[in-house]
């Protein structure tokens, strides 16, 4: 239940509700009553589930996943932190490290994007991608070299076009 409640409020916030507003959503929901399960003071009852589904427009899944994503992302700041203070003493110029080389790399790609919502989606989307099979994997490397040739060819295009204009492409 605990993943489930750290999905909703991850879903919430992306969607940029208040626990009031999702409240209102919720049929029959009180807005103390819903305060309360989100906050973990007291037990969400698993009637309720479908009710926060519903109301955040997103799947059972969907809900599950977030919650994972936001535990995996505590767990990891706890790591951080955890790490930057037994290192603080000995080498306070020491990058946070894990020792598993997925989260790393997971880790280092996230760090790259200030939005903390596309970051989620990017983390979620690598997740997804290490349970496919090699097969899987290289039918998805196909078609993104397939992209990015399109997308080089229509960027080739527009700098002609630039060129041709005499327009400036920085400056469109």
């Amino acid at each position: 239940m605990e993943i489930f409640v750290a999905g909703i409020n991850r879903i919430r916030s992306i969607k940029g509700l208040s626990q009031e507003n999702l409240a209102d959503k919720i049929p029959g929901g009180k807005r103390g009553t819903v305060s309360s399960w989100l906050r973990g003071r007291t037990k969400l009852p698993s009637d309720r589930m479908d009710d926060f589904s519903v109301a955040l427009c997103v799947s059972m899944d969907e809900i599950m996943a977030a919650g994972r994503e936001a535990k995996t992302f505590e767990e990891n700041k706890k790591k951080e932190a955890k790490y930057n203070t037994d290192n603080k003493e000995t080498n306070s110029d020491n990058v946070f490290k894990i020792n598993d080389p997925i989260e790393a790399e997971h880790l280092s790609v996230i760090r790259k994007f200030k939005n903390k919502s596309l970051a989620c989606s990017v983390n979620k989307k690598l997740v997804e991608l290490e349970s496919l099979d090699d097969t899987a994997l290289a039918e998805i490397v196909v078609e993104i070299n397939k992209k990015i040739k399109e997308l080089k060819k229509e960027h080739e295009q527009q700098e002609s076009t630039y060129l041709k204009n005499g327009t400036d492409p920085e400056g469109v």
